[in-house]
């Protein structure tokens, strides 16, 4: 027969393997050529919450060339502020998947020719 004790601690090691933190997910983007980044900055990813390039990041506005979008996420990427979008090429926006992007290698949902050097704001969301 098993012991109380056997139980609690198999129960006590299986808790503490679930509770172990993993690391933030970040989504990467650089400014500069695709090939050599002169710079490139992490943002930890926080479902919908919207990312716009001012105050401090006033430097990443119409200046990124590439993302690393982490695993089970997907970025939109708008070249608006406020992650807006109304259908114009205006205001243009991207959709990726998880992944590395050069961004001068997707065209974005309104026709944008390229996306490298238009992104204003972005959002990520957990796809499972």
């Amino acid at each position: 027969m098993i012991s109380l004790s056997l139980i609690l601690t198999a129960l006590a090691s299986t808790a503490s393997a679930y509770t172990a933190a993993d690391p933030d997910p970040t989504l990467q983007l650089c400014i500069g050529t695709a090939v050599l980044p002169d710079q490139c900055f992490n943002f930890p990813v926080q479902s919908t919450s919207c990312v716009d390039f001012i105050g401090g990041l006033t430097g990443l506005d119409k200046q990124v060339t590439t993302a690393d979008v982490p695993e089970y996420f997907e970025c939109a990427l708008f070249k608006n502020f406020a992650c807006l979008n109304n259908g114009t090429i205006d205001s243009d926006e991207v959709i990726l998947p998880a992944g590395m992007w050069n961004l001068s290698q997707v065209m974005g949902e309104a026709g944008s020719p390229c996306f490298a050097n238009v992104t204003s704001s972005f959002n990520c969301r957990r796809v499972v």
